[in-house]
């Protein structure tokens, strides 16, 4: 079992800084609502242990967790515009293991940056087939440290392509609109979402086939921000919001939205030595290109 620094993960190619990642591939059953004798022991052979099953096609549902940095703000981003379009992703947990998902949709994006953190990240997606998956064949030598420091220069996959770059801090991040007037932000989230579903046909299949169809149902777009009312100032609550809202996420990419609406604020008492501050959400409803 090697050490979670020798993995990494690609989507269409492209390496990022991933924290986390995990793609389990889970057995959907199909139950009889049928009478069944089953039994849990030869003691109670009456007493039903379960109804009978069969298996339908397996669900690879996966997450990301990445720390942003240069260039990654615009693979999410067209991705997200290009909501219906599907993404390769690769990854390797360990050292001599990786696993390879053909056409992934996104289901949630979602990316935030708050004090004392790097701008960072989650994606949540489903892939329609998992094509590759290899079972390293060095899981005991790493395990029981049998690697030797001259070893470790060749051992892959530690950042093959070279790829890996600093990741962003928050504070190179910045929200810009007329909602920021008479205060600051001090944290934000951008929240995406939509819904994929899997549809299958019935066509006399001797076993259980990859979906036929994959259904992309509507996006919602969220932006939570925790403001910091500037001494002296004013603030006006704005309930709708009509100009553009730029959310500038540190790397050089921005998210311009508009047409948002207020969906909630809070102004609670804080701790003793924290900064009062407002949480605020927004719903958009268009993001410019």
């Amino acid at each position: 079992m090697s050490m979670g620094y020798s993995g990494l993960a690609k989507i269409d190619g492209a390496q990022f800084l991933v924290t986390s990642m995990n793609v389990p591939e889970a057995r959907v059953k199909l139950d009889s609502s049928s009478a069944y004798s089953g039994s849990i022991n030869p003691l109670y052979p009456t007493r039903g242990l379960y109804t009978p099953r069969t298996y339908d096609y397996p669900a690879n549902d996966g997450s990301i967790g990445f720390d942003m940095a240069a260039g990654f703000g615009t693979i999410i981003k067209n991705w997200i515009l290009n909501r219906k379009s599907s993404r390769e992703i690769f990854y390797v947990p360990c050292s001599g293991s990786s696993q390879q998902f053909e056409e992934c949709f996104w289901s949630n994006i979602s990316m935030n940056a708050s004090e004392g953190s790097a701008v960072s990240g989650d994606i949540s997606f489903t892939a329609v087939t998992r094509d590759e998956e290899i079972i390293g064949s060095n899981y005991i030598a790493d395990r029981t440290g049998q690697i030797t420091c001259e070893e470790i220069t060749a051992l892959l996959p530690l950042n093959p392509d070279a790829a890996q770059v600093a990741p962003v801090p928050f504070w190179r991040s910045s929200i810009d609109g007329n909602i920021m007037t008479g205060a600051k932000p001090v944290s934000w989230t951008l929240n995406f979402n939509q819904e994929i579903t899997r549809h299958f046909l019935c066509e006399a299949y001797s076993d259980p086939q990859p979906p036929s169809i994959i259904g992309i149902g509507k996006m919602t777009c969220e932006l939570q921000i925790e403001l910091f009312i500037v001494p002296g100032t004013t603030y006006d609550l704005e309930e709708s919001v009509f100009t553009p809202l730029t959310i500038n996420i540190g790397e050089g990419t921005d998210f311009v939205l508009s047409s948002l609406d207020l969906q909630d604020h809070s102004h609670g008492l804080k701790g003793l030595s924290d900064a009062s501050t407002m949480s605020i959400t927004y719903h958009a409803y268009a993001m410019a290109a």
